[in-house]
């Protein structure tokens, strides 16, 4: 005959005995561990989101220089470097063209494009 507790079938119902135990422990400490996880997780978010925007604004100047560079290349094609050479007083792009009687449209350029390269040019 067994002598103790008799109503072990109740106490793997309820969780109670040393696993049961174990277990509301873990749960605890992992319960408890939340408000500190969550904020490490919030810091990175913010600072992947961050780099998100960085990311997407380097992405959109290099797609922009890139555009110009293509535009670059293209108006030379078209005579530009001619009209520097012929018109060699001028300073700027925009002066060259002005100068040949031309417009920016005339060689394939924006006139964003000539405000870029002229940029460019004085950074040089």
């Amino acid at each position: 005959m067994r002598r103790g507790r008799t109503d072990e079938g109740k106490d793997q119902k309820t969780g109670i005995g040393q696993q049961g135990t174990l277990f509301f422990i873990a749960y605890s400490e992992w319960r408890a561990s939340i408000p500190t996880r969550r904020k490490e997780v919030k810091t990175e978010n913010r600072r992947l989101v961050g780099v998100a925007k960085t990311t997407k604004r380097q992405i959109e100047s290099n797609d922009d220089e890139l555009k110009y560079l293509d535009l670059a290349e293209a108006a030379d094609a078209a005579g530009l470097e001619n009209l520097v050479n012929t018109y060699r007083n001028a300073r700027t792009i925009a002066e060259v063209l002005r100068a040949a009687g031309k417009a920016p449209h005339d060689l394939g350029l924006t006139d964003e494009a000539v405000q870029w390269m002229d940029t460019q040019l004085k950074a040089a």
